[in-house]
């Protein structure tokens, strides 16, 4: 019975130890090259100088416009970026389920190359390398 028991408390443990490093794995790893762009219907993203800031307005807190100007520059679809740093679970947004990663990144393209911010997890999608040439 008490090989049962502990049998059972380290089953239980385990699961739980299992279930915490889940959920501290990012959706994107250090050093990937990525596009940015919103699911939203907008499809433009804001990159912000502040993580709190940036976590707060994707869990649906308004920061206030000011603090918009100030502290985010709005990217246009298809902006290259690589990651540098990646915080799980950080964004938790109300009405949702699953919690949203903070990701910081360095703008590679555009008008705002060189610039380094925090983007929320949903906004970033990895670029594929091709596998071969294609030959005629």
């Amino acid at each position: 019975m008490k090989q049962a028991a502990a049998t059972m408390a380290a089953l239980v443990a385990l699961t739980m130890w299992s279930a915490a490093a889940q959920a501290a794995v990012c959706s994107v790893d250090r050093g990937v090259r990525v596009l940015l762009r919103s699911r939203t219907l907008d499809p433009d993203v804001f990159v912000w100088d502040r993580k709190a800031l940036m976590i707060a307005y994707a869990s649906g807190i308004w920061p206030g416009t000011k603090e918009l100007l100030a502290h985010a520059v709005l990217t246009a679809p298809g902006t290259v970026a690589v990651t540098t740093a990646c915080e799980s679970g950080a964004i938790r947004p109300k009405n949702a389920l699953v919690a949203g990663d903070a990701v910081a990144i360095r703008i590679l393209s555009g008008p705002h190359r060189g610039r380094t911010g925090w983007v929320a997890s949903d906004d970033v999608h990895a670029v594929r390398r091709a596998v071969g040439r294609i030959t005629k």
